[in-house]
């Protein structure tokens, strides 16, 4: 493995472009912040032909491709170096990249599968406000409720990624509010150049006996398609897949998240 320079940029796109819904992250990512030095993403490749490529995003990774018994070493080291919290990615490589890591490392793994929004009900919306920054703590706050989130990221840490998405236009988020305070929000995680990942949906647990929830995507999607992106999510809820195959949304493939504790 060695680490891309802007010259490497084409060869790394064309590869991603190919299964854009199992790399979704990290093409949008490459797409908008470039390889040059003052990206704020740094990516490692095997060359060419390529066969994985690998993202580094604060103290996350994400992995897409195939990991070669030649390149096992050095992605051993590359883990070990910089011991990111979490690693996410198509089920297979991730599944890969926990047994490169040492024995002595604690981890969490969570399965899902990516879909692909391709149509949606409307419905009404007039509870739903757009959120700015100003809004990111107590959307940090009430994402940590859920245990995913809650897990992998302080409410600071949350704040921050969050309102670095905002600033960068590579996410929009959208809340209800009752009785003075946020009980429900959905985002975009990434959108660009046609492409978005929806993610951050929670309802606060007293406010569940409403379908907040539901109104909150339909809202976001009926946006984005209106809007003409194609538009991908990360579901390992099995209501949400039964719910998501019942809709005929589009299964891309299956995603792993690993959580490193210690």
């Amino acid at each position: 493995m060695r680490k891309a320079l802007p010259k490497d940029f084409d060869d790394i796109v064309s590869f991603l472009s190919a299964d854009i819904g199992n790399c979704v992250y990290i093409y949008i990512d490459i797409l908008k912040y470039g390889l040059g030095t003052d990206s704020p993403i740094d990516v490692w490749f095997d060359g060419f032909p390529t066969h994985a490529v690998i993202m580094k995003y604060h103290d996350s990774f994400q992995m897409y491709g195939t990991i070669l018994d030649s390149e096992k070493a050095e992605i051993s080291k590359l883990l070990l170096k910089y011991k990111p919290r979490m690693l996410y990615g198509e089920k297979s490589i991730i599944q890969e990249a926990q047994k490169l890591l040492q024995t002595d490392y604690s981890c969490d793994m969570t399965y899902g599968a990516v879909y692909e929004f391709l149509s949606y009900r409307k419905c009404s919306f007039d509870e739903i406000e757009p959120l700015s920054v100003s809004d990111m703590r107590e959307v940090a706050g009430l994402m940590r409720m859920d245990a995913g989130f809650g897990v992998n990221y302080t409410v600071d840490d949350l704040e921050k990624e969050l309102v670095e998405r905002i600033e960068t236009k590579m996410g929009r988020n959208y809340g209800i509010r009752k009785d003075g305070k946020l009980v429900g929000h959905i985002a975009t995680f990434a959108e660009f150049n046609g492409i978005a990942v929806t993610s951050g949906l929670i309802v606060h647990p007293n406010y569940r006996n409403k379908p907040y929830g539901a109104v909150l995507e339909n809202f976001l999607i009926s946006v984005l398609l209106q809007e003409n992106f194609k538009i991908y999510t990360f579901v390992h809820d099995p209501l949400r897949i039964k719910l998501l195959k019942a809709m005929k949304q589009n299964c891309i493939g299956e995603y792993a998240k690993l959580v490193v504790k210690s």
